[in-house]
C-alpha cells in the first residue's frame, strides 16, 4: 500500500493505492469510535527565539502521557502496533512523519516558510485528538531568527496508513486510517474525501476509520 500525506485547506483528498495481486477487492471504510480518551498534554519547551536556520534541538514536555509505554487497549491486538510504545508524531512540511520516543530531538530548518505539527500517538498509531495533545506552528525562518505565523483556515494532517502492511491469511486484518484536524471538526460543512484505489469515501466525522478488503 503506497501512501502520501498532504496539508491542504478546506477539502482534502487522501489517495491510497492497494496491491490487488489479481484478486477482486471489496474495499470498505468503516468509522470506529475513538479509543478510550487519554488526557495527555504536549508542550514545546524550546522558545522560538532560540531557533535559527540549520539543525535545531527541540525540547518537549508531556503531561499525563508516557512515551515508550504500550497503550493498553483491545485495539492494540487488532492493528499494527509499535513495539516501542507511545510516541510523539512529528511532521515537518510534506516530509514523511517522524515517530519520536524521546522528548528531545533535532529538526533541520532551511530559510523560508515551514509548517511543523506534533501530536501524541498511541502505540497502535491512533492520535490523541484533544487539542492540548498537539502543537501546530507555521514558521518563517531566516538566517538569524524564526517568526511564528498564524495557522488560518481549516487544516488537515494525514497520519495513517503509512508504509507496507502484511495481511493475515483470512484477509480480515484492518488498516487504520487516521488524520488530525485544526480549525474544523467536520461539523461546519467541511468533509474529507478519501479515495482508495478507484473507490471514493466521504468522511464527515473526525474519527479513526478502519480499511477492510
Amino acid at each position: 500500500m503506497k501512501t502520501s500525506h498532504y496539508l491542504f485547506p478546506v477539502l482534502v483528498a487522501l489517495i491510497f493505492q492497494g496491491c490487488h495481486r489479481g484478486l477482486a477487492q471489496d474495499i470498505r471504510l468503516v468509522p470506529v469510535e475513538m479509543s478510550q480518551p487519554i488526557n495527555g498534554i504536549l508542550n514545546l519547551i524550546t522558545t522560538l527565539d532560540s531557533l535559527t536556520a540549520g539543525d535545531n534541538r527541540l525540547n518537549f514536555e508531556t503531561i499525563g502521557f508516557e512515551l515508550g509505554a504500550p497503550t493498553i487497549s483491545d485495539r492494540a491486538q487488532l492493528l499494527a502496533n509499535s513495539e516501542r510504545g507511545q510516541y510523539i508524531h512529528v511532521i515537518l512540511d510534506d516530509q514523511p512523519y517522524m515517530a519520536k520516543y524521546d522528548k528531545n530531538f533535532s529538526v533541520a530548518l532551511t530559510p523560508g516558510d515551514h509548517t511543523l505539527v506534533a501530536f501524541l500517538s498511541r502505540s497502535y498509531h491512533e492520535s490523541l485528538k484533544n487539542r492540548d495533545a498537539s502543537i501546530w506552528m507555521r514558521l518563517n525562518v531566516n538566517d538569524t531568527e524564526v517568526k511564528n505565523l498564524p495557522v488560518a483556515g481549516p487544516q488537515l494532517i494525514y497520519s495513517r496508513p503509512k508504509g507496507n502492511y502484511q495481511m493475515k491469511a483470512n484477509g480480515q486484518t484492518p488498516v487504520l486510517l487516521d488524520f488530525y484536524l485544526l480549525n474544523t471538526d467536520l461539523s461546519d460543512g467541511h468533509f474529507v474525501m478519501a479515495r482508495i484505489d478507484d473507490k471514493e469515501f466521504r468522511i464527515s466525522s473526525w474519527k479513526p476509520h478502519s480499511i477492510h478488503g
